[in-house]
């Protein structure tokens, strides 16, 4: 046997255990593909509720100064204009 045929021997075994790799994973992908699907399911679901999270702190923090500027206002309202407690609290306000 010429080293010829053993490399060309060598060559297709190589190629026979890269086409049962390559079908070995086309198969597991393939049998696994509703737990992969699920999986990438479950991430969306925390970027979306990680989301909601965030929009509601954001919500909840402008009703807060929304809150505390209405106070603001009533407290102004409710002093002397001109005084200089009242020419305090607007600069504090704004």
């Amino acid at each position: 046997m010429s080293m010829w045929e053993i490399y060309l021997i060598i060559a297709a075994i190589i190629a026979v255990v890269a086409l049962l790799v390559i079908g070995i994973k086309a198969l597991t992908d393939w049998y696994n593909k509703d737990a992969i699907a699920a999986e990438n399911a479950n991430k969306a679901l925390e970027q979306q509720k990680e989301i909601v999270n965030k929009t509601k702190q954001a919500y909840d923090d402008l009703k807060t100064t929304i809150e505390d500027y209405k106070n603001s206002q009533k407290a102004i309202d409710a002093m002397v204009e001109g005084t200089q407690k009242w020419r305090d609290a607007v600069r504090e306000a704004n």
